[in-house]
């Protein structure tokens, strides 16, 4: 084959980029999405024990459910559980 036929390296370069970000594109796609798990409130259940069950901060959960008062959590109320990120140390 020619140079020409192949086309210039800035096209080949790009031809390969493109590829790539296809590539990186189907594989976000086709990634399983995490499923978020949830809690529902005991009686006697505190924020505090809740995260040590989980393995997270209270802080975590305080967010992840956009609570106001870490204090007013309620029997029955449904609480998402975040991920733990990072390594256990």
């Amino acid at each position: 084959m020619t140079a020409s036929r192949q086309g210039s390296p800035r096209q080949r370069l790009h031809q390969r980029l493109l590829a790539l970000a296809t590539a990186l594109l189907l594989a976000a796609i086709a990634a399983p999405v995490a499923t978020a798990r949830t809690h529902t409130v005991r009686r006697g259940e505190t924020l505090s024990s809740i995260a040590a069950h989980y393995g997270v901060s209270v802080e975590d959960l305080v967010w992840a459910n956009r609570l106001s008062d870490k204090n007013q959590i309620v029997r029955g109320q449904k609480l998402t559980i975040p991920e733990k990120i990072g390594a256990d140390w």
